[in-house]
């Protein structure tokens, strides 16, 4: 079953799910890794993140990162300091600061080691989605309600209480015009 596409730089479409990640050139599918790149920590992918650099952000099921980029494999887990828990998406501020969304909250990677967000206490253990627009207002769906930081802002603000399925893999998205969409249950 797939449960994350994304399309890098170079044009390469990958595909994550419970079976591992495979990759489309446009001609062939190549499941990852070949023998000259480096190993993945698990197959149960959850989430795939293109950058801008033309690398990939990878999450897994049972918690657990990866920065892969031309074959090369950056391994992120509890020993530095990412939750042990599903991976549920990525995202990078306007500073650049890489974060991810998990089932237990947000963590940010500082240097080689993840750090647990504390200012994401309002809606721990229930994040349903993370989203980074245009401005930088960082946006979380909890199984109880719409949350938003502003770059300006230390703490998330409660912005409508309604609640977030678990199920959908994509909640939040922002329209061309700058407005912000949430998909409830």
């Amino acid at each position: 079953s797939v449960s994350a596409l994304a399309q890098t730089t170079d044009a390469t479409v990958w595909i994550g799910g419970r079976a591992g990640l495979s990759r489309f050139d446009g001609f062939r599918f190549v499941t990852y890794p070949t023998a000259s790149d480096d190993p993945l920590p698990t197959d149960a992918v959850t989430v795939l993140v293109p950058t801008s650099d033309g690398g990939l952000w990878i999450g897994y099921l049972r918690g657990g990162a990866t920065f892969l980029k031309n074959g090369r494999a950056i391994n992120y887990g509890e020993r530095e300091g990412f939750p042990p828990t599903t991976t549920l998406n990525f995202g990078v501020d306007l500073n650049g600061s890489v974060w991810a969304a998990t089932a237990t909250g947000l963590a940010r990677l500082r240097g080689a080691r993840w750090e647990i967000d504390t200012r994401s206490d309002a809606f721990r253990a229930s994040v349903r989605d993370f989203f980074i627009d245009r401005e930088g207002t960082q946006w979380v769906a909890s199984s109880t309600a719409l949350f938003a930081r502003s770059r300006s802002d230390a703490a998330f603000e409660e912005i409508v209480r309604t609640p977030f399925v678990h199920r959908v893999k994509r909640l939040i998205a922002q329209a061309p015009t700058g407005e912000i969409w949430a998909a409830s249950s």
